[in-house]
C-alpha cells in the first residue's frame, strides 16, 4: 500500500534580513517597554518565519556581533584581559523570544568564526581553552532560561573546537563540508548535516560511524527516497539554513519533507 510519508524538519538557523520600516515599527510598537533593540526584532521575527518547523533554531550569521559583546576581555577582536561570559544581552534577547516559543535551538559562531586576536596567554591551546570556557558559560546560562540547545557555525572543522565544545545539545555545523570535515564531525557528534549531493558517501559513513541521525540540507523527494534505502525514516530529518527570503524559504521546505513509499 503507498502511503506519504512525512519527515521531520530541522532549522540550523538564517541570515535575518533587516525588516521593512513598517514591519520593524509595528514591532517596536507589540514590544513597547520591554529591553530590545534590532538584534533582538531579527530574533523574534526568524522564530515566526520558522512556524511548523519541528526544531527551529533561530540566529545566524547576524548573530556573531551579540556574541562578540557577550565575552569580557576584548577590545574589539583582540583579547586582553581574562575571557569572562557577560550574559545580559543574549539573556535579553531569550526573555523577548521566550514570550511566544521557548526550547528553541540558537545559532551561534563557532570560536574561529570571531578571528580573536590573543594579545593575553600567548598559548594558543590555553587562549582556544579559555574562550571555550567562557562560550559553555554562555551557552549555560542560556539554557538555564530556557534555551534548549546551540548550534555552533563553522568555515571550517577545528578539532580541538569540536573536543571542548561537543555535546549532545551542542552541533557543530557546516554548510558545505568536504568528506574528510563529515568524518571529522562523526569521531565527536553522532549526527550529520549531510548536503544532498553527499548522499553517495552515506553507506560508507554508516558503515564506519555510530551515526544516530542525518538532517539532509535542502533535499527534494528524490534525496529523501535514495537516503531511506539507508535508514530508517525515524533517523532522517529534512535541514535548512535560510539565506534569503525566510518568509518563504521555510514553508517551502517544509511542503518538500514528504516522500511517497
Amino acid at each position: 500500500m503507498v502511503r506519504r510519508v512525512r519527515i521531520p524538519v530541522r532549522s540550523f538557523g538564517e541570515d535575518a534580513p533587516i525588516p521593512e520600516e513598517v514591519l520593524l515599527t509595528e514591532w517596536i510598537r507589540e514590544h513597547q517597554g520591554m529591553e530590545a533593540d534590532l538584534i533582538t526584532c531579527l530574533l523574534d521575527l526568524s522564530m515566526h518565519h520558522q512556524e511548523g518547523v519541528d526544531l527551529p533554531c533561530i540566529g545566524g550569521e547576524f548573530y556573531h556581533e551579540r556574541w562578540l559583546c557577550s565575552i569580557e576581555g576584548l577590545e574589539g577582536r583582540r583579547l586582553v584581559g581574562e575571557p569572562a561570559p557577560r550574559g545580559r544581552d543574549v539573556l535579553m534577547d531569550l526573555a523577548v523570544v521566550s514570550r511566544n516559543r521557548t526550547n528553541l535551538w540558537w545559532a551561534i559562531p563557532a570560536p574561529h568564526l570571531l578571528a580573536l586576536e590573543d594579545r593575553h596567554f600567548g598559548d594558543p591551546e590555553e587562549f582556544l581553552s579559555a574562550i571555550s570556557d567562557c562560550y559553555l558559560g554562555l551557552m549555560r546560562e542560556m539554557r538555564d532560561q530556557g534555551a534548549y540547545g546551540h548550534v555552533l557555525l563553522c568555515k571550517r572543522i577545528v578539532e580541538e573546537e569540536l573536543e571542548l565544545l561537543s555535546s549532545k545539545k551542542r552541533l557543530f555545523f557546516m554548510p558545505s563540508p568536504s568528506p574528510e570535515d563529515l568524518e571529522l564531525l562523526l569521531e565527536y557528534q553522532p549526527e550529520v548535516m549531510l548536503p544532498s549531493t553527499m548522499l553517495p558517501l552515506l553507506n560508507d559513513l554508516l558503515d564506519r560511524y555510530s551515526i544516530r541521525r542525518i538532517a539532509l540540507l535542502d533535499p527534494d523527494a528524490e534525496d529523501i527516497t535514495q537516503a531511506l534505502e539507508h535508514l530508517d525514516s525515524d533517523r532522517i530529518m529534512v535541514g535548512g539554513y535560510c539565506r534569503r527570503d525566510c518568509e518563504n524559504y521555510w514553508p517551502d521546505l517544509i511542503s518538500r519533507a514528504y516522500v511517497t513509499r
